[in-house]
């Protein structure tokens, strides 16, 4: 998949370009890198709707993404082609949690996990809905 960044004006333009490949994935943007394998701070976390910054816009504006990248390689070509420091967030059921501890792993497998995960969480909430008080 191509995210182009030009057309982006803010982080969460990105995210949907992100989520629309991987549904069970999402972007979380920061403004200081984070150490390979941390988990997010969320003091630096930056808000959906904020503008990316002209940095971003000056760069090539292409950004690559392939289902076999792991999740630390696409993290690291968001922080390297775009200046953009991002971490992975894979759904699990009705929560986002970082990938920080399963970076190894590919976009491709954590976007089934997410989606596994989702139809796992909603078949136990339709039998909780089923069952007689």
């Amino acid at each position: 998949m191509i995210i182009n960044l030009h057309d982006a004006i803010v982080y969460d333009d990105v995210n949907a370009a992100f989520s629309s490949e991987f549904p069970g994935l999402r972007l979380v943007f920061f403004s200081e890198p984070l150490p390979p394998g941390a988990a997010s701070s969320l003091a630096n976390q930056l808000q959906p709707d904020a503008n990316l910054p002209d940095t971003v816009k000056e760069k090539p504006g292409l950004l690559q993404l392939d289902a076999s990248m792991t999740t630390a390689e696409a993290e690291q070509l968001f922080r390297e082609s775009a200046g953009l420091f991002v971490q992975v967030c894979r759904k699990n059921g009705n929560d986002w949690i970082v990938t920080s501890s399963s970076d190894n792993d590919t976009l491709e497998e954590q976007n089934r996990m997410g989606l596994l995960s989702t139809e796992e969480w909603m078949d136990e909430s339709e039998a909780e809905d089923d069952r007689v008080l």
